[in-house]
């Protein structure tokens, strides 16, 4: 098809006539403009920081990546737009300054062969950002702030990170500025306020602490640090943690707390907390070793008495060592402690801080409430002293089991003190029966034995207030003890009696209405256990066995929507399974069978199913990641001689990770299952081809073919052509010369595909067009190898021509009929040409001409060589009108056609018939040749020049890759002494480009430059001898495209004038 203008242009050749027909309005001459957009929908973005790139640092890509965070245009990132950080160290803190949206959130993630190592994060009142994969270490005191501090940020993810020695705490929400909804997942904290002896040397740091409400704390690992966790506000939830050992120098020496350690705490100050759960956490703790005395595994304490500190639920955790189990007091009420195992609890005096419950209360509590606290189904093993009797507990406890002195060496001589109303028969004295849980260190499995005397003989956890049947709402007894969720994570399964499982759907704590998420039966009285209380202490029988997951994700998938899936063999020890796509999260799922839907590019990735475990446990998580084997880098071919040495080398990558087998000229070699392959002294035998199998259970590829060529040599460049432009039409040759024992043969190469015949070292194209255009290789290859030449570019240009011409305006008859010459240069050429009326009203509602005629006259004859009234729409011409770009005309319409292949000559298209209305002369070049050598090199028309939409429009088109200068000509004056009547008396020619609204060029009266004079003379156009005439003439050098030229008369003038357009040669 061919170039035609673009609609906002003042002429249309081609398919988009409307264009042409309202270029201008009827009085102003207004352009109006149609814009058509391509709409799509944004998608998110990759951005790059790596400390180590040179290139334009504008993070488009690895080469052109950011070198530190500072750099970051976070301006320009847009919700679920990804930035990955390459290993390095960067020696900043990272401020982070725009937000993603809810679900969409903005993610920075390390990659790499280590986790990229910076100072801190600090983040202020921006949502919906995921940080993962990082390394946050500090150097000294300059570094004297957390390793990620929180602003009033809301739904963040923190995840996958590795934080350490640092100045202050792990991460930290400034007090009175909540944060809220954000998730601290899946990192591992160590030697957290380390840096100068521990918060600047002063108190002891909190690993997370959290101000704000439904934050979700989960799956973390903390080693060698004090204080893990502490909280205010509502709804947060701290739960399956890896509480890790403390033994660190700086501790043990700290004067103010000793070896002090807290699982959880909420001190003095800050909003009260409310509605708090801490669960199914792993507190390992060896202060027994160190003589601390000041350490819990969880503690509440309203020191000020004042704020009111209300609804905390401690259950399903293990506390190993600890300094004391559960401790609360002053302002303090509905703090339930249940399901929990508490081995060996620290040495020392009785108090407060320092045994298994501790309660007190102010005077304006009733020693009798039971508001206070409530404690059952745990188990205290190994516990000099187990209850602290000023504790008020009155008669809540149920079914918790407490291991005696006389039956643990480990308690040998120290008396079992009990509160008061406690006694031995609500107390039971019976070994639990542990897997192997002695108390020491490294025997720390306190899964019961099928055997266990406290299987099956919890109390229930509330009851049920009436009987239903079939219902899915259950009133219970105190609700408050039971966890929907909170809108943060997966709420409670329970039974109600000795019905089925079913998990809570909501719950309504003002009513203590609970919505099941199936029906269910009960009486009422009925117990509800919530899944896993059935035991007494923090692992049931049933359910805390080990499990394992197996990703089952196909390794190739197409691009588009797609499911991820895997298994677990014992759904029951899996709290969550989440999948990630290259460390990314992408969706996670609570229900077996695992799956989550996700959206492919069709590219490899790395994809990684993870399970959490339901319960507490050191082991927090397990993953299998799907990787494919893949060969990252062939082995090369090697020529050698007896006696020499070779290796071959293929680079490997995927998990599991692949195995190797070599194999030569297709036979296995035993015991070749190395990456390398090895040979220090060849011999003849050794030649031969050789591949690498490379498999895992995702995928098994073979390598290239590398040689060993023993006394031959490979083929080696000797000389070659470089890279060239030529224009079309051109004869050239291309040479790649090569050497190589024995002689190579050698192949021409055009993108990539095989020239026909092109079989050696020169290739010779005659009369080359655009299409032997392209990159041109040459491989040369014999017994030892083969090399492949650099790339030879050939680019093909097209000289410029013109190819279209259109005369837009409204014919009339004797001096003001429409009259299109043009001139054929070179050689016979084939022409399409149109007068048209009739199919224009499809576009336009003014009148049009009705009938046109059209003649063609050769030179100065007088006779028409052809003429053409009605063009009969023959499907032939139909097709041509397609191939030109040509808008088509109406079926039996009176618009006339001309299509004829002319010899060189001076042509004119004379358009007259009958009606009046607007009309089109059109001139196409309807040669295919790309470098004809027939030529258009001239257009006139003459015709009448009225104002608004009866000016004359010339368009034209010019083709090929090179600027062309045209003549350009407007005459009105000077045809009156070619005896034509009523011209216009002074003409003004404006040029403009396609899309142009304003003239690019413009001439009124010519002037009689030299210039001009010449240029008349070269191309043949008849003189104008007036110099002082108002005829209208301009040189312009034009780059390929769609033009048109506007005649019209200075101050609204009208009459006969006469365009013209000339190739300059």
């Amino acid at each position: 098809m061919r170039n035609s203008p673009n609609p906002r242009h003042c002429i249309r050749l081609g398919a988009s006539a409307p264009a042409l027909i309202n270029r201008f309005s009827a009085t102003l001459g207004v352009v109006a403009l149609v814009f058509l957009f391509n709409v799509s929908t944004a998608l998110a973005a990759n951005w790059y920081v790596d400390a180590s790139a040179v290139g334009t640092a504008n993070g488009t890509s690895w080469a052109n990546a950011w070198t530190s965070f500072a750099q970051i245009n976070q301006a320009g990132l847009a919700p679920d737009d990804v930035v990955w950080i390459r290993s390095g160290t960067y020696n900043e803190r990272f401020v982070i300054a725009q937000s993603g949206t809810s679900g969409h959130r903005i993610k920075y993630v390390g990659t790499g062969t280590t986790r990229p190592i910076l100072r801190g994060i600090s983040g202020g009142a921006f949502t919906d950002i995921a940080i993962l994969n990082l390394e946050i270490a500090q150097l000294s005191t300059a570094n004297n702030y957390d390793a990620i501090t929180l602003r009033g940020a809301t739904r963040w993810l923190i995840q996958d990170n590795y934080i350490h020695n640092t100045y202050l705490s792990g991460v930290n929400v400034i007090n009175s500025i909540a944060s809220s909804y954000n998730v601290i997942r899946h990192n591992t904290f160590a030697d957290i306020g380390t840096i100068s002896g521990g918060n600047g040397g002063g108190s002891n740091p909190n690993v997370i602490s959290l101000l704000g409400d439904y934050n979700l704390v989960e799956y973390n690992t903390v080693n060698r640090s004090m204080d893990r966790t502490r909280a205010f506000g509502t709804g947060n939830v701290v739960r399956n943690n890896y509480w890790g050992y403390t033994d660190t120098s700086l501790y043990p020496s700290s004067p103010q707390y000793p070896s002090h350690t807290d699982g959880f705490q909420s001190f003095e100050g800050g909003p009260a907390l409310v509605q708090f759960l801490y669960e199914r956490n792993y507190d390992v703790d060896n202060t027994d070793t160190i003589g601390g005395t000041n350490a819990h595994g969880f503690l509440v304490q309203d020191a000020v008495g004042s704020n009111g500190f209300t609804w905390e639920i401690l259950r399903f955790n293990q506390m190993i060592r600890p300094g004391g189990g559960a401790a609360s007091w002053q302002n303090v009420s509905r703090t339930y402690v249940y399901n929990n195992t508490f081995v060996a609890l620290q040495n020392g005096s009785p108090s407060n801080f320092n045994n298994a419950f501790s309660w007190t209360y102010p005077s304006t509590f009733s020693a009798a409430s039971s508001d206070l606290a409530d404690a059952r189904n745990n188990t205290f093993a190994y516990c000099p002293q187990c209850l602290d009797p000023q504790g008020i507990m009155s008669s809540t406890y149920r079914g918790t089991n407490f291991t005696s002195a006389s039956q643990h060496s480990f308690n040998s001589g120290t008396q079992l003190i009990l509160p008061a109303g406690a006694s031995p028969s609500n107390l039971s004295q019976v070994d639990p029966q542990f897997m192997d849980g002695t108390g020491a260190s490294g025997h720390d499995d306190y899964r019961l034995k099928a055997t266990s005397p406290l299987r099956g003989t919890a109390s229930a956890i509330t009851t049920a207030s009436g009987s239903g049947s079939g219902s899915t709402s259950l009133t219970v007894a105190d609700a408050k003890r039971l966890f929907d969720g909170w809108g943060i994570a997966d709420a409670d399964i329970i039974k109600i009696g000795s019905g089925a499982y079913v998990q809570i759907a909501s719950i309504n704590y003002n009513t203590n209405v609970v919505t099941l998420s199936a029906a269910r039966s009960w009486s009422n009285g009925d117990g509800v256990y919530i899944k896993g209380t059935e035991d007494v202490g923090a692992l049931p029988y049933s359910f805390a066995a080990t499990y394992t997951i197996t990703n089952t994700t196909p390794i190739s998938i197409a691009a588009g929507p797609t499911t991820l899936t895997a298994t677990c063999t014992n759904p029951d020890a899996v709290r969550m399974v989440e999948f990630l796509v290259d460390g990314v999260p992408v969706g996670s799922t609570y229900t077996a069978p695992y799956s989550v839907a996700w959206t492919s590019d069709g590219t490899i990735h790395a994809i990684t199913a993870r399970a959490y475990s339901a319960w507490s446990s050191a082991t927090l998580s397990q993953s299998d990641l799907n990787v494919a084997a893949k060969i990252t880098s062939q082995p090369s071919t090697v020529s050698s001689n007896i006696g020499g040495s070779a290796t071959l080398t293929v680079g490997i990558s995927g998990y599991p990770t692949p195995s190797v087998q070599w194999y030569k000229n297709g036979v296995l070699i035993p015991g070749a299952t190395s990456t390398s392959l090895s040979f220090p002294s060849l011999v003849s035998g050794d030649s031969g081809a050789y591949t690498a199998s490379v498999s895992n259970q995702y995928a098994t590829v073979v390598s290239n073919v590398a040689n060993i060529y023993i006394g031959v040599v490979p083929p080696f460049a000797v000389a070659q052509s470089t890279s060239q432009t030529v224009t079309s039409g051109t004869d050239l040759q291309l040479a790649a010369f090569v050497g190589g024992t024995p002689p190579p043969s050698q192949q021409w190469y055009l993108n990539g595909v095989a020239v026909p015949g092109a079989t050696g070292p020169l290739l010779t194209l005659t009369g080359v067009t655009r299409s032997v255009g392209g990159t041109y290789t040459n491989v040369a290859t014999n017994s030892a190898g083969s090399i492949t030449s650099n790339p030879i570019v050939l680019t093909v240009q097209v000289p410029s021509r013109l190819a279209n011409v259109s005369i837009r305006t409204f014919p009339g008859t004797g001096a003001q009929v429409l009259i299109a010459g043009f001139v054929i240069n070179g050689a016979s050429k084939a022409i399409l040409i149109r007068g048209v009326g009739p199919s224009l009203s499809q576009y336009v509602t003014s009148p049009v001409f009705t009938d046109p005629i059209l003649n063609l006259y050769i030179g100065s004859s007088t006779t028409p060589s052809q003429t053409n009234d009605d063009w009969g729409s023959g499907a032939t011409l139909k097709a041509l009108f397609t191939q030109l770009g040509a808008f088509p005309l109406l079926d039996g319409s009176k618009d006339a056609v001309i299509y004829s292949t002319l010899t060189p000559n001076l042509y004119t298209a004379q358009v007259n018939g009958s009606g009046s209305g607007l009309g089109i002369a059109e001139v196409y070049d309807a040669d295919s040749a790309e470098n004809p050598t027939g030529r258009i090199v001239n257009l006139s028309a003459r015709t009448q020049v009225g104002t608004g939409d009866a000016v004359l429009i010339a368009g034209f088109v010019i083709t090929g890759d090179f600027s062309k200068q045209v003549l350009i000509r407007a005459v009105g004056p000077t045809l009156s002494t070619y005896g034509v009547t009523g011209v216009l008396a002074d003409p003004k020619a404006e040029l403009y480009l396609s899309g142009g609204t304003v003239p690019i060029q413009t001439n009124d009266n010519w002037g009689g430059g030299s210039t001009l004079k010449a240029a008349f003379n070269t191309v043949g156009a008849f003189a104008l001898p007036d110099d002082a005439s108002k005829d209208a003439a301009m040189l312009a050098t034009l780059t390929p495209g769609a033009y048109s030229v506007v005649v019209s008369g200075v101050n609204n003038t009208t009459g006969v004038a006469l365009v013209e357009i000339y190739e300059m040669p």
